[in-house]
């Protein structure tokens, strides 16, 4: 099992846990794989701001990119 399994794995036992969401994201970033890296920050920060229009607009764009 990879380390990105091993976090996915922790991720859906704890969904609240933004920390473990956050280390997917570094872990998706080291990988070459930019684009869900911030998709998942920005979802993290959504969950706990105010978003605003830019941050909306890049989330749909990643959301339909990856859905």
């Amino acid at each position: 099992m990879t380390t990105t399994d091993q976090l996915l794995q922790s991720i859906l036992a704890n969904p609240a846990d933004d920390g473990l969401r956050l280390v997917m994201a570094d872990a998706l970033e080291e990988q070459g794989d930019e684009d869900r890296a911030e998709f998942i920050r920005i979802q993290t920060r959504l969950a706990e701001l105010r978003p605003g229009p830019d941050e909306h607009r890049k989330a749909s764009n990643l959301l339909a990119r990856y859905h």
